[in-house]
């Protein structure tokens, strides 16, 4: 602080009149912040000292300073990453049944084909858990239990037991349509996998067609009933991506397991490509020749002498 007197107290001092001192405060902007008071003051008035003020730096007092002074240092970056402050990071949701079994269609020789599931995808996407998690998305109210439930029967354990059909390729049909609720009426009117594919019949002179059972044309499916024309070609487009006929192809001499290809709309098998599908690329370099079942003998025709 600077001491100063005044013109008037100067000519005053004949007077022995007593001098007041003025002091210059210094008031911060934040009224938050302590008095900001000159030192020279405190040392003035013996209230500060060189030990106190070693004291005072030791204990760590420090004021939070104004941002409008000079000496203002901006605090330091956050070390945390730059997502945690904004939001936290988008997980990738995992893919539904109908974008797997989608996703693993194989396309066919022909272009213009659009493509076919291969049975062991079919076995591997369209299980217990897959099929449950998919009911209970679709049927709301379905509790878990009664979804697994629906899912065994679906999905059974054993594919050799004649009184216990499969719905497991029905299911998979019906799920890329996006009507995999509907598995609960083909189940309740028993038209599983062997009832595959159902044949197109016209209905009446309606112009309408409908899909029947291959043994049973005549018959009208309950299940079916209330379908628009879309639902009815849709079904009927994808049971032939999950119904590929096998047959097999085999190069004479060649007695090895053989591997499944598809050419146009039946699924062969050979040996040109272990592993994969025939594809447009690859059918022009496959020359597989058909093996006899059994081999061919020559019959004879018996004569019998007529008798004149």
């Amino acid at each position: 602080m600077e001491h100063s007197t005044s013109p008037a107290q100067e000519g005053s001092e004949a007077n022995n009149t007593i001098l007041l001192p003025i002091f210059n405060l210094i008031i911060p902007s934040r009224s938050n912040s302590p008095l900001q008071l000159d030192a020279c003051y405190f040392e003035s008035a013996g209230l500060l000292d060189e030990s106190c003020t070693q004291e005072q730096s030791d204990c760590g007092l420090n004021w939070p300073s104004d941002p409008g002074f000079q000496d203002y240092e901006p605090p330091l970056a956050s070390p945390q990453p730059i997502w945690w402050q904004d939001s936290p990071p988008v997980l990738r949701k995992s893919e539904s049944l109908e974008e797997q079994l989608t996703r693993a269609l194989c396309q066919h020789a022909h272009k213009e084909s659009k493509g076919f599931l291969p049975l062991e995808k079919l076995h591997e996407l369209v299980v217990e858990d897959s099929v449950a998690e998919a009911l209970t998305t679709y049927i709301p109210g379905l509790s878990l239990d009664d979804a697994r439930s629906h899912a065994q029967e679906i999905c059974p354990r054993s594919m050799r037991a004649p009184l216990q059909p499969s719905f497991r390729r029905m299911f998979a049909i019906l799920v890329m349509i996006q009507q995999p609720q509907e598995i609960l009426t083909f189940i309740r009117h028993n038209i599983a996998d062997h009832d595959l594919p159902l044949v197109r019949v016209r209905h009446g002179n309606k112009g309408a067609h409908e899909l029947r059972r291959k043994t049973q044309p005549h018959k009208t499916l309950e299940c079916l009933k209330g379908w628009s024309p879309f639902l009815v070609n849709s079904f009927e487009e994808y049971q032939w991506k999950t119904s590929a006929r096998r047959r097999r192809l085999r190069r004479r001499g060649w007695n090895r397991p053989v591997e499944s290809i598809c050419f146009g709309s039946t699924l062969f098998q050979t040996t040109d490509a272990p592993g994969a599908y025939l594809t447009s690329e690859t059918m022009p370099r496959l020359k597989p020749t058909f093996a006899p079942s059994r081999p061919q003998v020559p019959q004879r025709r018996n004569t019998v002498p007529r008798a004149d």
